[in-house]
């Protein structure tokens, strides 16, 4: 159970609420929303986001959550280097699982690398095009 307030400033005014539907303008109701949380690495979905995707699981909301790099970078240690990916795969997802989140992918691009991906997207098998993996409109 989520034990914080949320906030909005409305016409000048500060509005506290303990519900997502007092604070979001035009809010359809828990089975009619979807929040999808889009993030270039693994710990800031659960770092920046991890309390309104808390609050928007235990209202009912589907969240979605799109990581878009693979954390190879993200190592501490040298003896982490060869297996940091994994290490940080399997700790987001057991946050997302605390958090109640069942909806999560990795597009796994390179850490600190994604400008060379612009318009391109990690290949699936029978894709046209791949090119170093990848396929997509700058492969064309």
């Amino acid at each position: 159970m989520c034990d914080f307030k949320l906030y909005k400033k409305e016409d000048g005014n500060t509005v506290e609420s303990s519900s997502l539907k007092d604070i979001f303008a035009n809010w359809r109701g828990s089975n009619d929303e979807h929040f999808v949380f889009v993030v270039p690495h693994d710990d800031d979905v659960i770092i920046g986001g991890g309390l309104l995707i808390q609050k928007a699981v235990e209202e009912g909301v589907k969240v979605s959550v799109l990581i878009t790099t693979d954390g190879s970078m993200g190592y501490c240690t040298e003896e982490q280097r060869d297996n940091i990916k994994e290490i940080r795969y399997n700790e987001t997802v057991k946050g997302l699982e605390i958090l109640g989140v069942k909806n999560y992918e990795w597009l796994n691009f390179p850490d600190c690398d994604t400008s060379n991906f612009i318009g391109r997207r990690v290949a699936k098998e029978g894709d046209p095009c791949v090119i170093d993996g990848c396929t997509g409109i700058e492969n064309a």
